[in-house]
C-alpha cells in the first residue's frame, strides 16, 4: 500500500515536472517570438527613420531651389530687364538640351547592348540549326553506308 502511494507520488512529481518543463519551454518560445517581433519592429523603425531623414534632406534641397528661383524672379521683375529674362531662359534651355542629349546617349547605349544580345541569340539559333542539319546528314550518310554494305558484301561473295 505504501509502495503504491510512493509510486503515485513519484508519478505526480514526474507529471508536475513535465508540466513545469512544458510551461518553461512555452515561456521561452513566447519570449523568443516577442524578441523576434521586437527586432523586426526595430528594423522597421530604423528604416522609417532613414526614410524620414532622406525626405527631410530632399525637402531642404527643394526649399533651397525654390528660394533661389523666387529670388531670381524677384530680381527680374524689379529690374524689368528683358535681357536678363532672355538669358535665364537661354540657360534653362541649354540645361534641358544637355539633359536630353545625355538621355539619348544612354538610350542608344542600352539599345546597342540589346542588339548585341539579340545577335548572340541569332548566332545561337543558327548554330543549333547547323548542328541539327549535321546530325541529320550523318544519319542519312550512315543509312546509305549501311544500304551499300550488304550490296558490297554480296558483290564480294559473288566474285
Amino acid at each position: 500500500m505504501s509502495r503504491k502511494q510512493a509510486e503515485s507520488q513519484i508519478r505526480e512529481l514526474q507529471n508536475s515536472n513535465v508540466e513545469s518543463a512544458k510551461r518553461r519551454i512555452e515561456a521561452q518560445n513566447e519570449a523568443s517570438a516577442i524578441e523576434e517581433d521586437s527586432d523586426a519592429s526595430r528594423n522597421q523603425n530604423s528604416k522609417i527613420e532613414k526614410l524620414r531623414s532622406e525626405m527631410m534632406r530632399q525637402e531642404v534641397q527643394w526649399k533651397e531651389a525654390y528660394d533661389v528661383l523666387m529670388a531670381e524672379n524677384e530680381a527680374l521683375k524689379s529690374s524689368s530687364s528683358q535681357a536678363m529674362v532672355a538669358s535665364q531662359w537661354r540657360q534653362r534651355y541649354e540645361i534641358c538640351v544637355k539633359e536630353k542629349q545625355e538621355l539619348a546617349d544612354r538610350l542608344k547605349e542600352k539599345q546597342s547592348l540589346k542588339s548585341e544580345s539579340t545577335d548572340v541569340e541569332k548566332y545561337e539559333m543558327k548554330y543549333r540549326e547547323l548542328k541539327e542539319s549535321f546530325r541529320l546528314y550523318r544519319k542519312k550518310a550512315k543509312e546509305i553506308f549501311e544500304d551499300q554494305q550488304p550490296s558490297m558484301s554480296s558483290v564480294s561473295i559473288a566474285v
